[in-house]
């Protein structure tokens, strides 16, 4: 499959220069930059330990859609 990208004279000089050095395609080099990007992407946990230690804890939950029974939920919930 073929993708076409477009840069200015300079960051495509710099991608020659760099394939050239290490042997490989610009190609390659585009790919395994998005392919190291889509991992981070789906391996992604967050860096501050408060945010860490609720991260996908609502996952999967059934929410009331209205605000009128959320509130009726965070009370019960809290107010209990």
């Amino acid at each position: 499959m073929k993708l076409t990208l477009s840069m200015d004279r300079e960051l495509i000089g710099f991608a020659h220069k760099l394939a050239e050095e290490t042997g490989d395609s610009i190609s390659n080099m585009v790919a395994a930059f998005l392919r190291r990007a889509r991992k981070r992407e789906q391996e992604y946990v967050p860096r501050h330990p408060v945010v860490r230690s609720l991260y996908g804890s609502a996952r999967g939950a059934a929410l009331p859609r209205d605000k009128k029974a959320m509130r009726e939920v965070l009370l019960r919930k809290h107010l209990a």
